[in-house]
């Protein structure tokens, strides 16, 4: 064993080359930058640095600031933190003296001796709102301004959004483009599609009857013809539904004369069916047509002008 007289002699003509200091049981004194640390019994030596001796190895210490920060500075020697010495927060523990940032993320803690945590208590941002003043909870996330990127509402109340580029056009399914936020009619001729922020369209999925005979309609399959309500024959673009048709079909023999949407006399509305065509009006079909009848039915002279259906056109 090292004796008490040999060690101190040493320390003393240490410190008076270097000098340096070491706290040597209250008395001497070291620079706390030398590395130098020494062990004996009943002899108690703080230090910074770990040094074997015939004692073993020992991490000595002033404060804790000298400790790893998983361990703290107690009696001297750097210890683990534990529940019994540090406040816990999930699986993390605080020194004593530490100040760190409490569960809700906008308060502040404190621990204290005992392992007891003081914290504020400051009402804490609970939404954000976004440009247009609606409110999100925190953590909560909802599409951006801008259609395609995506945004989240902070715990300090503040909303970050991802930052993509965001695309400007569409393309249907023809390669027709459409820009951003335009509406347009879909294929099926009667649902509407928009074309979105992040280049995808989008359409509504009403449930419809095929629309043929119109401007936008669909083209009947083979086999079928476009029927019109009688009277209209497509007149003001207002469609008609795809009937199939059979040419070979038998019709009665009577004769009750229809004028066709085509401008031809069928013996029957059997006969003009059996053709694809859809009637126009009961009767032979006039070779000099005196009047027009609107959607309504109302009747107007050749060459006589009224208002149109939409209430701007003539």
């Amino acid at each position: 064993m090292i004796h008490e007289s040999f060690l101190l002699e040493s320390i003393d003509r240490h410190r008076k080359s270097k000098q340096d200091w070491l706290i040597v049981n209250g008395e001497k004194k070291m620079n706390r930058n030398t590395l130098f640390s020494f062990c004996l019994v009943g002899l108690a030596i703080a230090f910074f640095a770990i040094v074997s001796t015939g004692c073993g190895s020992v991490q000595h210490c002033m404060d804790n600031a000298d400790c790893a920060s998983t361990e703290g500075c107690f009696t001297g020697s750097c210890q683990p933190l534990n529940q019994s010495n540090a406040c816990q927060q999930g699986n993390v523990y605080h020194r004593v003296g530490t100040t760190y940032k409490a569960d809700d993320g906008c308060n502040t803690c404190t621990c204290q001796k005992g392992g007891v945590a003081a914290c504020t208590e400051m009402a804490c941002v609970k939404t954000c709102k976004d440009t247009d003043g609606k409110e999100y909870k925190v953590g909560e996330t909802f599409p951006s301004a801008d259609g395609c990127n995506t945004c989240t509402c902070g715990q300090d109340g503040n909303i970050a959004c991802t930052k993509k580029a965001c695309v400007t056009t569409c393309k249907d399914v023809d390669g027709k483009e459409y820009k951003a936020g335009e509406t347009f009619p879909a294929a099926d001729g009667c649902n509407t599609c928009t074309c979105g922020q992040d280049g995808n369209i989008a359409c509504t999925k009403k449930a419809c009857t095929k629309v043929c005979g119109t401007k936008n309609g669909i083209t009947c399959a083979k086999g079928e013809y476009c029927e019109f309500p009688k009277g209209q024959c497509g007149r003001l673009d207002k469609g008609g539904t795809c009937k199939p048709f059979n040419p070979n079909d038998a019709c009665p023999e009577n004769i009750q004369p229809v004028c066709g949407c085509d401008g031809k006399t069928y013996n029957n509305s059997c006969n003009a069916e059996r053709a694809g065509v859809s009637i126009d009006y009961d009767g032979k079909c006039n070779t000099t047509i005196t009047t027009c009848k609107d959607v309504d039915g109302k009747e107007y002279k050749v060459g006589e002008t009224f208002p149109a259906a939409d209430g701007c056109n003539t």
